[in-house]
C-alpha cells in the first residue's frame, strides 16, 4: 500500500501488481471469494509464499500467505506483531516494513534500488522511525540483514535522527551508493545469474529445472491455457533463449560495464552474509 498510503501521489510509484497478506489456514476460502468476484488466476504455478497471481480485467493481485524472506517465522508469528488498523484491515509496522523492503531489493539484486530509496524516505517521513535496536532486533530473530548500512550511505538523504550511530566500511557504503546511482547493464540478468558463486551447485540446477516446468514456460511466452503446439515452440524459444545467454555469459566476462557491477554486489554480499 506504499502507493497511495506513503507516496505524496501514487502515480510515479511504479507498481507491476497488488500484493496483500492473508492467513496461511484462510487461503482456499480468500481463493474461492476471489474467484466468485471475477479474479483469474491465468498461469497455475507454484511459490513458496503466495498464490499464483489473479487477473481482473487490467488489474494483477498477488495474494500472500507468507511474507517474502521471514521463511523462518511461522505465520501466526508474522500475524502478532502487525497493527490493526481497522475491522478488516492490518498493516506491516514501520521497523518490519522496512526490513521486507530491504530484503525484497536485496533478492532482486538491487535491480529496484531507486525505488527502495524513496520508499525508505517516505515511509520514515509519514510514520517517523522506531528506532535500530528494534530493526536489529527482527533482523536478527528472523536471520535476515539489517538495512543499517544503506541509511547509512545516504546522509544527504535521510534524517541524521534515522541513520544507525555505529560506522561502517567506506567500501561498503560506496558499494551501496554505486548500486543505487548505476542502472543495471542491460540485458546483462542472466550473465549475472551465471556469475553466482553457487552455480552450477545441485541448488542451482534444481531452480533452472524447475523454470521448465509447462506453466513457466507458459508464462514467459504468453500462452494461458491450451495451446499445446503454442507451449512445444515456447519450450524451443526459452532453450534457445538460456543457450543464447550462456554463449554471451562466455564471451562477454571481460564487459568492463558488467565486472564492475558484480563487484560491486559481491562486496555488498560478503558484509550482508
Amino acid at each position: 500500500d506504499l502507493a497511495w498510503r506513503v507516496w505524496p501521489d501514487d502515480v510515479p510509484r511504479r507498481m507491476g501488481d497488488i500484493d496483500v497478506l492473508i492467513r496461511e489456514n484462510e487461503r482456499e476460502r480468500a481463493l474461492a471469494m476471489l474467484k466468485k468476484d471475477g479474479w483469474d488466476a491465468p498461469y497455475f504455478y507454484r511459490s513458496s509464499h503466495h498464490e499464483p497471481q489473479l487477473v481482473r480485467k487490467t488489474a494483477r493481485l498477488e495474494v500472500h500467505f507468507r511474507l517474502p524472506h521471514f521463511g523462518v517465522a511461522s505465520t501466526d508469528a508474522i500475524w502478532r506483531k502487525l497493527r490493526r488498523v481497522s475491522p478488516y484491515e492490518w498493516q506491516l509496522s514501520t521497523e518490519m516494513n522496512l526490513l521486507m523492503l530491504f530484503c525484497h531489493s536485496r533478492g532482486h539484486r538491487w535491480k529496484n534500488a531507486p525505488q527502495l530509496l524513496l520508499d525508505c524516505g517516505f515511509l520514515i517521513r509519514r510514520e517517523g522511525f522506531p528506532g535500530w535496536d528494534r530493526i536489529d532486533a527482527l533482523a536478527k530473530e528472523y536471520a535476515l540483514p539489517s538495512p543499517a548500512p544503506f541509511f547509512a550511505a545516504f546522509p544527504d538523504f535521510f534524517p541524521e535522527e534515522t541513520r544507525p550511530e555505529k560506522s561502517f566500511p567506506a567500501e561498503l557504503l560506496h558499494a551501496f551508493r554505486e548500486v543505487v546511482t548505476s542502472p543495471v547493464p542491460r540485458r546483462k540478468d542472466a550473465e549475472i545469474v551465471l556469475a553466482q558463486s553457487a552455480r552450477f551447485s545441485l541448488n542451482w540446477w534444481k531452480r533452472r529445472f524447475a523454470a521448465l516446468h509447462p506453466s513457466v514456460i507458459r508464462l514467459h511466452t504468453c500462452n494461458p491455457h491450451g495451446h499445446y503446439g503454442k507451449l512445444t515452440l515456447g519450450y524451443f524459444q526459452v532453450n534457445f533463449r538460456k543457450l543464447r545467454d550462456f554463449a554471451r555469459y562466455i564471451f562477454s566476462r571481460r564487459d568492463r560495464e558488467l565486472k564492475q557491477r558484480l563487484q560491486t554486489e559481491d562486496t555488498i554480499e560478503k558484509f550482508l552474509r
